[in-house]
């Protein structure tokens, strides 16, 4: 559910940004990115990564 909801943010705003995210908060959202690269959720033309 939350790689669609990331997937559809992306696609709306072209780029999706955490900002000051805590430890707890850093691990979903590597999960998610993680299962969204993983299930080939992302849009064309678009990049799924995660950057520090």
């Amino acid at each position: 559910m939350k790689a669609h909801k990331l997937i559809e943010r992306l696609v709306a705003e072209g780029r999706v940004r955490i900002t000051a995210p805590d430890d707890d908060e850093v691990a979903e959202w590597r999960c998610v990115v993680n299962y969204a690269k993983r299930h080939g959720l992302g849009p064309a033309g678009k990049r799924i990564e995660k950057v520090p």
